[in-house]
């Protein structure tokens, strides 16, 4: 009769805690979860992408003009001679607003040279880390997945062996003479 009622039992327990191993692995599987889609939230920032080069070409217009109103004035006192000087003024101030430009130009160029390989490897690391938070994702569902096969089987037979004592009492209770060694059978007559 106890083998009866601690095989119940110990089916009873497995089967509470076979219970609780799968409501256990449901929450740490939301956890899990819910702090993966967090790590997939945090992305890495171009910080480079709002760069832009000066403005060199303003700042040599200025420039220029300044120069050449104080050439200007200058020259305006020298009569004819000052003159004709002005028109000279006026191409090299034409030369060196080209040669600006280019200046400008190539500056840009690099600019967005460097903007366009810190996003490539901006992105490249962003790649790198969903790739690592993915694979730890898959560890932990392998993990998790082996151990819940284990937890349940370890339960199954917890269940098993509980009912296959309660089994085994249940038998010797309805046959009173199955507990007997065979010596004691014999001397019983009940061989």
């Amino acid at each position: 009769m106890i083998s009866a009622i601690l095989g119940g039992a110990t089916a009873i327990a497995s089967g509470i805690s076979a219970i609780q191993n799968f409501q256990q692995a449901k929450i740490d599987s939301q956890a899990a979860a819910a702090a993966a889609n967090r790590l997939m939230g945090l992305q890495e920032q171009n910080k480079m992408a709002a760069l832009q080069a000066p403005d060199i070409s303003s700042l040599k217009s200025q420039q220029n003009a300044q120069q050449a109103a104080t050439a200007t004035q200058a020259l305006q006192g020298m009569g004819a001679e000052g003159a004709a000087n002005v028109a000279n003024l006026y191409q090299a101030s034409l030369q060196d607003q080209a040669q600006t430009a280019q200046d400008q130009a190539a500056m840009n160029a690099q600019v967005e040279q460097m903007k366009a390989q810190s996003a490539q490897g901006v992105e490249s690391r962003n790649i790198a880390n969903q790739r690592a938070v993915e694979e730890a994702r898959l560890q932990g569902a392998q993990q998790s997945a082996a151990d819940r096969r284990s937890a349940g089987n370890a339960a199954i037979g917890g269940i098993a062996s509980g009912l296959g004592m309660a089994a085994e009492d249940i038998i010797a209770m309805s046959n009173p003479y199955a507990r007997l060694t065979a010596d004691e059978k014999v001397k019983l007559g009940k061989v």
